[in-house]
């Protein structure tokens, strides 16, 4: 009896877990974010802004380099529908 018991609860656990399906991932409509980099030597440090807008189809990245004592800034923004890139 506990035999039965016990493979009827293994088979409802088998078909619990079987049934789940997959969730795909949700997309947030509007992100930002900033982020950092520095080597390890602190000769390369890098610095910036991103903002995605899933409604317009467009990302916006900022940022700004330091290297060494050269400082360069970068303004990109993405149109993904439009298949543009304007730096």
């Amino acid at each position: 009896m506990n035999f039965i018991s016990a493979l009827s609860c293994f088979g409802l656990l088998l078909a619990a877990a079987a049934a789940q399906a997959p969730k795909p991932c949700v997309v947030p409509h509007l992100m930002s974010g900033s982020f950092s980099l520095m080597d390890a030597n602190g000769l390369y440090m890098s610095t910036g802004t991103l903002s995605y807008d899933a409604f317009g189809q467009r990302m916006r990245v900022r940022n700004f380099e330091l290297v060494g004592n050269q400082t360069a800034f970068l303004d990109q923004l993405m149109l993904f529908e439009q298949g543009a890139e304007c730096k």
